[in-house]
């Protein structure tokens, strides 16, 4: 039996890109969106102000602040955060079992 990657910084198809949606790059997290990507906090902003005309001030507006900002809210952007944090950081440890352990930077 062939053991075939699934972890891949450049998906082409609609399975790849759904496997390879939320991934990490220079510590902060991001989504693939289309051809481009977003970091997760700008996604998070952009949403909270379509959905919710919620403006997120801008002291909250970066990985360390924005976990605190949301912790409690019972919003489904809040909830989408935590899922993506968990979707990538499960990824990036496939990503090092894919590569034999070897440390992997985006």
């Amino acid at each position: 039996m062939k053991f075939e990657k699934f972890v891949t910084d450049n998906p082409k198809t609609q399975t790849e890109l759904i496997l390879n949606f939320a991934f990490i790059k220079e510590g902060e997290i991001y989504l693939r969106l289309d051809d481009e990507s977003i970091s997760l906090v700008d996604y998070i902003v952009e949403q909270e102000k379509e959905l919710f005309d919620i403006d997120i001030p801008e002291e909250w507006r970066n990985p360390d602040n924005i976990t605190d900002y949301l912790e409690g809210m019972d919003a489904i952007t809040a909830t989408f955060y935590l899922g993506m944090i968990g979707f990538a950081e499960v990824r990036e440890r496939l990503k090092m079992y894919e590569n034999g352990f070897k440390s992997t930077e985006e």
